[in-house]
């Protein structure tokens, strides 16, 4: 994903994640992201598939720790918790019905 401004400058990239057996790949997918100059915007299906991610990035040392606790109880609170990150590859996080409704405003 990704959204271009009226100038066509890139403003925003975007992953998309679903439950993977591939612990690697949102590593990955992370790498790739911090490496644009554009804020980084994650999608997930569910609460639950955040959580794996923010896991395997905090064990790959990409992000500063796993988000746990109340801070892992909600979306908004995950969003909360990434936002005091100073993560490259990751500037935000939304849930897939969330960033749904914000594109079509």
């Amino acid at each position: 994903m990704a959204a271009f401004n009226d100038a066509g400058e890139l403003v925003w990239v975007g992953e998309a994640e679903l439950p993977s057996n591939n612990s690697h790949a949102p590593v990955d997918d992370y790498d790739k992201l911090s490496l644009v100059d554009a804020d980084a915007i994650w999608a997930f299906n569910s609460r639950q598939t955040a959580i794996e991610v923010l896991d395997r990035l905090a064990e790959a040392d990409r992000i500063e720790e796993s988000v746990s606790g109340r801070a892992a109880r909600s979306f908004s609170n995950i969003k909360d918790a990434i936002s005091e990150f100073d993560a490259a590859g990751m500037t935000t996080v939304r849930g897939f019905t969330n960033l749904k409704q914000e594109v079509n405003l």
